[in-house]
C-alpha cells in the first residue's frame, strides 16, 4: 500500500503560508482565534493576539495541531512575534516544530531591506514584503511573502472571487495559489475571518472561535 505523504508543513503552508497597501493604515488591537477543523473533526487552533497601535504594534501568532490523515500522524508547532513600527514590520522572530523537525526564521528591518536569517532562506527582501502570518489582510495586495515557517520568499497570486456571509456579516473571499493553495475570507473592515485548503484530498477550515468586532485588523 502506498504512504500517504502527509507533513504538518504542509498544512500549514496552506493555513498559513483585500487589497489595501503593502504599509498599514492603521493597527487596530484584539485577537483572533480559529478552531482548525479536518472535514468534521477538530485537529488544532490558530490564535492572533495583536497590542499596541500604528506606531508601535506587537503580533503574537500560536498555531497547535494534531491528527491523523489514514495511517500518518501529523503534529505541528509554531511560535512567531512580529513587531511593527509606524504600520511597517520591523522584526520577527518564529520557531517550528514539525512532527520531530525544527525551523526558525528572524527578520530585522535594515533601511530599505528586511535582513531575513531562515533555515531555508539567508538574504534580503524588500522592506513592504509582508510575513505569511495572514492576519494583515494586505497579504493578497502581494505576489511574495516571507514564510513565517523558515524564511523562505514564497510566490503567491491573489483573485477575488466574490462575498460570502461569515460570523453573519458579508467577506470577501480571495482564491491564492502559488506556493500556498487556499481561500480566505477577510470582512469589510480587513479583519481574517475565515480560511479554507485541501490537503490529501481532505477539506480543512477555520473557523472563528472569538468574536469578529475584537479581531484585529491592518
Amino acid at each position: 500500500m502506498n504512504r500517504i505523504k502527509v507533513t504538518a508543513g504542509a498544512l500549514l503552508a496552506a493555513a498559513l503560508t483585500a487589497v489595501v497597501p503593502a504599509t498599514a493604515e492603521a493597527i487596530t488591537p484584539g485577537r483572533t482565534s480559529f478552531q482548525i477543523m479536518m472535514g468534521s473533526q477538530p485537529v488544532g487552533t490558530h490564535a492572533v493576539t495583536v497590542t499596541g497601535n500604528r506606531a508601535a504594534a506587537t503580533v503574537r501568532v500560536t498555531i497547535d495541531m494534531a491528527g491523523r490523515i489514514g495511517p500518518v500522524r501529523f503534529s505541528y508547532a509554531h511560535r512567531c512575534e512580529e513587531t511593527w513600527r509606524n504600520g511597517a514590520l520591523a522584526s520577527l522572530s518564529c520557531t517550528d516544530r514539525e512532527n520531530d523537525r525544527t525551523s526558525s526564521v528572524t527578520v530585522q528591518l535594515a533601511g530599505a531591506v528586511l535582513r531575513i536569517d531562515g533555515s531555508a532562506f539567508d538574504g534580503e527582501a524588500p522592506a513592504t514584503t509582508l510575513p505569511s502570518s495572514w492576519w494583515n489582510a494586505g497579504v493578497t495586495s502581494q505576489t511574495r511573502l516571507i514564510d513565517t515557517r523558515n524564511g523562505r520568499l514564497i510566490r503567491i497570486n491573489a483573485t477575488r472571487v466574490g462575498t460570502d456571509t461569515v460570523a453573519g456579516a458579508s467577506a470577501t473571499r480571495w482564491r491564492v495559489r502559488g506556493a500556498i493553495d487556499k481561500d480566505i475570507w477577510y470582512d469589510s473592515a480587513g479583519r481574517w475571518v475565515k480560511s479554507s485548503f485541501r490537503i490529501a484530498g481532505q477539506p480543512f477550515e477555520y473557523r472563528l472561535t472569538t468574536p469578529v468586532s475584537g479581531a484585529p485588523r491592518a
